[in-house]
């Protein structure tokens, strides 16, 4: 062959060889290895082929195509060229961009089956700035109506001035609620050191007229004897004497009876028994000693007086030992303290409450409860006073740290309350306390009626 020949031939040889390459090289640059996937966006957000596929920050893929579907949305294929990598059902994808500018997939792992490559998944599409614009125009427009409302209300004068009555009223009833606490507080004081003061001078009294009259039985006799003259003066005293302690004896029973007194009221009263018992014996001496029918009769009733007033005593003993805790009731009669111990489980939370109560004079006229509700937990304070004797009973003062009013009524072994208290959001309980032997009870009912409508129920016991 002349040159020009093998020269040409060596050419196509050339050019043959660069052609496979590039086929080859071709090939190599669209084979794709990898596991594909499909997802569905209505916005794609500036997403494009080649994309980066990012799971929790780290690059795993890119996006190979996006096709618009017949429902109105993009349907992105992507690849995952990590085998370590694996794609949950469940999983979060959305487009991000980053701070370059750069849009990609974002994929957050959710616990769930794992995927199976050539699955479909659902995508979250970005929020567009029309979108956050059009939302941020509306919440523009509803706090322009609020303020429009505002100005409308404030604007008028009668709302301002109803608006500042309401302020002022509110002002004066905490002013007055603070005035009722401080002169109860008060009134209680006062009463119990009268009460103490009382007892105290009645005590002394009866007392002295005791020793007085075991030093005037002692010369009885002999002035009997020597001056019979001065007996019927004697009598007169006696007959005086005996008054006197009957009238002590009825204060007594007056103080019993609305249960106002102290522990030394069982002195006093074994102070006036043994005194009328002495004033019973002089005067039977006495009658020995004398014939005048108007000293007789006057003796018959110091006698009478002085034996009314012994049983007066003895009974005033046996009901104040009943309300100190030994013996039995009689009709009428009440308690001087009253424990109230119960476990409260409300059905709300579950949760088991002790409460304590301690009743002052229970069963009297007038009685004070002074306890605290669920112990250990709230620590909810009750101060009361209590009218008693009729058949509903009202309350007023402290209830479980709010100030009200209650009441409550016996109906058999049932005791019914309802209690409304917290005067800024009025609470209601509706409670009901069925005693058993031995003075336990069950209790049940209702707190805060009208809206949190917690049941509750429990035992307790009184002491």
């Amino acid at each position: 062959m002349n040159v020009a020949a093998r020269v040409g031939l060596a050419t196509i040889a050339v050019i043959l060889i660069i052609i496979y390459a590039m086929a080859i090289f071709g090939k190599l640059g669209t084979s794709q290895k990898g596991d594909r996937y499909y997802v569905n966006f209505t916005n794609v957000g500036g997403l494009s082929t080649g994309s980066l596929v990012r799971v929790s920050g780290m690059t795993v893929g890119k996006v190979l195509d996006l096709a618009p579907t017949n429902t109105q949305s993009v349907k992105v294929t992507f690849l995952i060229t990590r085998p370590d990598v694996q794609i949950r059902k469940n999983s979060i994808i959305t487009i991000s961009a980053s701070m370059m500018g750069d849009t990609f997939l974002d994929i957050t792992p959710v616990g769930g089956p794992v995927a199976p490559p050539g699955s479909q998944l659902e995508g979250e599409s970005p929020v567009s700035l029309y979108a956050l614009l059009l939302q941020g125009d509306n919440m523009m427009k509803s706090i322009q109506q609020v303020t429009d409302n505002l100005n409308d209300i404030l604007g008028d004068e009668n709302s301002r001035k109803n608006l500042k009555e309401s302020i002022a009223n509110l002002e004066g009833i905490t002013a007055n609620l603070k005035n009722f606490s401080e002169s109860l507080n008060e009134n209680v004081n006062n009463v119990s050191d009268r009460l103490a003061g009382l007892v105290d001078n009645l005590n002394g009294e009866v007392s002295g007229v005791g020793s007085n009259l075991r030093g005037f039985s002692g010369s009885l006799k002999n002035m009997a004897i020597t001056n019979e003259g001065d007996i019927r003066s004697i009598v007169e005293n006696l007959k005086e004497t005996s008054i006197s302690l009957k009238k002590t004896l009825k204060t007594i029973e007056t103080l019993v009876t609305q249960q106002k007194f102290s522990d030394d009221i069982m002195t006093t009263l074994e102070n006036v028994r043994k005194t009328s018992e002495e004033v019973s014996g002089i005067a039977e001496d006495v009658h020995m000693l004398t014939s005048d029918p108007k000293m007789k009769e006057d003796l018959k009733q110091t006698v009478s007086n002085a034996k009314e007033v012994t049983e007066g005593a003895k009974d005033v003993v046996k009901r104040l030992k009943y309300l100190l805790g030994a013996g039995k009731p009689e009709a009428g009669q009440g308690r001087l303290l009253e424990l109230q111990a119960e476990n409260e489980w409300q059905e709300k939370n579950g949760q088991s409450n002790p409460n304590l109560n301690l009743h002052v004079l229970r069963g009297c006229p007038t009685s004070v409860m002074v306890g605290v509700d669920s112990v250990g937990y709230d620590n909810k304070l009750n101060l009361q006073v209590r009218k008693g004797g009729k058949a509903i009973n009202p309350r007023v003062g402290v209830i479980r740290s709010n100030f009200g009013v209650g009441a409550e009524s016996d109906i058999g072994n049932l005791n019914v309350s309802c209690d409304l208290y917290n005067p800024r959001n009025v609470q209601v309980d509706l409670l009901g306390r069925y005693t058993l032997p031995g003075e336990f009870y069950l209790m049940g009912g209702v707190r805060d009626a009208f809206d949190d409508r917690n049941t509750v129920f429990g035992v307790g016991k009184r002491f």
